[in-house]
């Protein structure tokens, strides 16, 4: 009896490893998938026409909406583990009968999930997510597909439906107030130059006026010196001597030198007088 439960224990364990060991948990996959210990294929590498489908799986409804450009997490769960190599492959599927494309490729299996990027601008309504194992150790590989849909970036998780109202609109029955005018900005300061030099003083009154041009100064002749004195005249002593009854009789005394007549007189003058004008001259010149 022993024997035979520990028979019985291998032959289950023999089963487990050749139908499954790794199945697709995040996003959902389709109807029978996702089932431990999940099917597997027993050849590898994988064949191209079973790398273009999905295991024979039927199409269900979208499990996820995911969003063109931005990342996506993809988990997974392993039953029993095996040298991953050469390792997980994730890829899409825009349309059904096109071909899938690969996101990654390579991807450690004992992680138990990855994250990869969606292309940018591609959207799709009917999109698949293909999640394949193959183990070279195992001899085979696992396979198991989810349906999603791609929306563009402004479409993702949160963006407002058609016919929305967005932020700030008003509700049903309201009217809308416009918003305040806006004001134009004010220009910068202007900036200080350097300072220029400085203008004349302010006066009071008007401008101060100018003193008058004067006229150069005037040299004055020089003062002749005296001419030769005239030599004076001798005094007269008159000696009167009253009588009585007699006439008045004067007995005038010379004096030793003769008087100077008139002519003597006119030389000297003539002399001083021609010093005067040649002065005069002078002084006319320097002017």
């Amino acid at each position: 009896m022993v024997h035979l439960g520990f028979y019985a224990l291998v032959a289950t364990a023999a089963a487990c490893l050749v139908d499954g060991h790794a199945i697709l948990v995040d996003p959902k996959p389709r109807a029978g998938q996702g089932l431990a210990p999940g099917p597997k294929f027993g050849n590898f590498p994988p064949t191209a026409e079973q790398l273009a489908g999905c295991a024979n799986s039927t199409a269900g409804p979208i499990s996820k909406t995911l969003t063109a450009g931005q990342n996506i997490d993809v988990k997974w769960a392993v039953t029993i583990p095996h040298v991953s190599a050469p390792g997980v492959r994730l890829a899409i599927q825009w349309a059904p009968g096109q071909a899938f494309q690969v996101l990654a490729n390579g991807l450690d299996v004992s992680k138990n999930g990855s994250s990869v990027a969606l292309p940018a601008g591609k959207t799709s309504n009917a999109a698949v997510l293909q999640w394949m194992w193959a183990s070279q150790e195992d001899g085979g590989f696992y396979l198991e597909c989810s349906d999603v849909a791609v929306k563009a970036l402004q479409d993702g998780p949160g963006a407002p439906g058609p016919g929305a109202p967005g932020p700030g609109a008003p509700g049903p029955g309201k009217t809308a107030v416009p918003p305040p005018p806006t004001r134009a900005p004010l220009p910068p300061p202007a900036t200080p130059g350097p300072p220029g030099p400085p203008g004349p003083l302010p006066t009071q009154g008007g401008p101060i006026p100018l003193p008058p041009p004067q006229a150069p100064k005037q040299t004055q002749a020089p003062t002749p010196g005296p001419g030769p004195k005239a030599e004076p005249p001798a005094s007269k002593t008159t000696t009167k001597t009253k009588t009585h009854g007699a006439n008045k009789t004067a007995a005038a005394t010379k004096s030793p030198n003769p008087p100077v007549s008139g002519s003597d007189n006119v030389a000297p003058i003539k002399a001083a007088t021609a010093v005067l004008a040649a002065a005069a001259a002078a002084a006319m010149a320097l002017l």
